[in-house]
């Protein structure tokens, strides 16, 4: 059995960035809220920590 990661649309990522810059929230807060962790994110280069 292949071991699969969760793609995620280009919408549901602007809509997660735009609660940070936009709203306020924390990363953290947006991470819990969706179930996503930081792990999908960075692997995909979607958020960039440096």
């Amino acid at each position: 059995m292949m071991n699969t990661q969760p793609t995620y649309s280009t919408e549901f990522k602007i809509d997660a960035a735009n609660l940070v810059i936009k709203q306020g929230y924390s990363v953290r807060e947006v991470f819990e809220a969706t179930g996503v962790g930081p792990t999908e994110f960075i692997m995909d280069g979607t958020v960039n920590y440096s």
